[in-house]
């Protein structure tokens, strides 16, 4: 495998992503604590991207990777390091509600109000036409409220919010929906 990139998902998850090699089968990779421990193999997988699942917070680790077949192991790719979020996402935002707006502007939006996840530096708005699949973002706003001005004239809409920080998403609030005025 070439072109190693170790890169930070949360507080205990690292993700390795790299070129794989042709004629692979599995992908192993390894880890040291960085300059101190021996490698040691943490993960397998028959791709890239690959998660390493129980790295500790705030600690600096070396991967590799290295590819498996039939014929063995071939040599290691390059070393990438990569230190480990020493941050825990925050909670999930509270108090969602959503509201239709006067029709005073146009397009008429849904107001979203919450209160943002504690530890949370971000937020997030996902808005889905039936509220259990097809979620997008539709904003990233600072604090509350937030106004979708994006959501079709007279439907019905879902909505939950995230919270973000350094150490990635909080789980999603409670789902809250509202009908849109008439265009």
């Amino acid at each position: 495998p070439t072109n190693l990139v170790a890169s930070q998902v949360n507080t205990t998850t690292n993700r390795m992503t790299f070129t794989g090699s042709p004629g692979a089968t599995l992908y192993k990779v390894q880890r040291r604590v960085t300059g101190v421990d021996p490698y040691v193999q943490v993960e397998t997988g028959t791709a890239s991207p690959i998660d390493n699942d129980d790295a500790v917070a705030g600690t600096t680790y070396d991967y590799r990777v290295l590819a498996n077949n039939a014929q063995g192991d071939s040599p290691p790719s390059n070393v990438s390091t990569v230190t480990t979020l020493n941050v825990s996402p925050p909670t999930a935002p509270s108090g969602v509600s959503a509201a239709a707006q006067a029709a005073t502007t146009t397009p008429t939006p849904i107001r979203i109000t919450f209160t943002p996840g504690t530890g949370a530096t971000g937020n997030r708005v996902e808005r889905s036409a039936n509220g259990t699949s097809g979620w997008a973002s539709v904003g990233t706003p600072s604090a509350s409220p937030f106004d979708d001005t994006t959501a079709p004239a007279g439907t019905q809409s879902f909505y939950q919010v995230f919270s973000t920080n350094a150490g990635g998403d909080s789980l999603p609030s409670s789902t809250v929906n509202a009908t849109s005025r008439p265009g």
